[in-house]
């Protein structure tokens, strides 16, 4: 049994004072793209906006020890050019490679990995589980999908403990897979985390 997470802080317990991490933040008049030591900021107008002040609005980012999951300039090159309906289908494609119990399920997925990187902005997160049998092939799709992320994820194996998830999630959207979640000691009570995050009430929130 596998776990794709997403992790993110909760936004209403976020305060002006409340740094918030690597990821993407949607607030009233904005969408704000967090990098490292930049952030993007799209704010109604037809261009993205590359900044280096961590302050935007009455919210404050934290711009340092941030994964340099994306380059301004890709994303506006891909805003500019990438077929929305192209890029979809693609990942659509992509995860029919593997045999799953409902035809469905590639659709399901791909709208899951784009929610989990918009996952900030839902008082609700959608919690996810992988089973199959050895072998089918779930440690690979879990490769794929943090490929897809492009940095913002993390793969946390048997050995990783609820300590180490909250530090690595702590007050940002980075994405969470857990890996092998039946073979890890700490296993009940990581599900047990994943359970109560999933609601948003959290200040620290992974879903499983």
């Amino acid at each position: 049994c596998d776990i794709i997470g997403d992790a993110a802080s909760d936004l209403p317990t976020l305060g002006a004072t409340s740094e918030r991490g690597a990821g993407v933040w949607v607030s009233d008049d904005s969408i704000t793209i967090v990098g490292d030591r930049s952030m993007s900021i799209l704010n109604g107008k037809s261009e993205l906006i590359e900044s280096h002040n961590p302050k935007h609005g009455n919210l404050i980012y934290s711009l340092d020890g941030n994964p340099a999951w994306y380059q301004h300039d890709e994303i506006v090159k891909a805003l500019a050019e990438v077929d929305d309906v192209e890029a979809v289908e693609s990942a659509i494609r992509l995860f029919r490679r593997w045999r799953f119990e409902f035809p469905s399920a590639p659709e399901l997925l791909t709208g899951l990995v784009m929610a989990a990187l918009m996952q900030t902005s839902w008082t609700w997160r959608p919690q996810v589980v992988f089973t199959g049998e050895a072998e089918s092939g779930k440690s690979i799709l879990f490769g794929m999908l943090d490929y897809m992320f492009c940095g913002l994820s993390t793969i946390f194996s048997r050995d990783s403990t609820i300590r180490g998830i909250e530090q690595y999630v702590a007050s940002s959207g980075r994405v969470t897979l857990i890996d092998e979640i039946d073979k890890n000691k700490h296993r009940e009570h990581i599900i047990s985390m994943v359970r109560s995050s999933g609601r948003g009430r959290d200040t620290r929130v992974v879903s499983k």
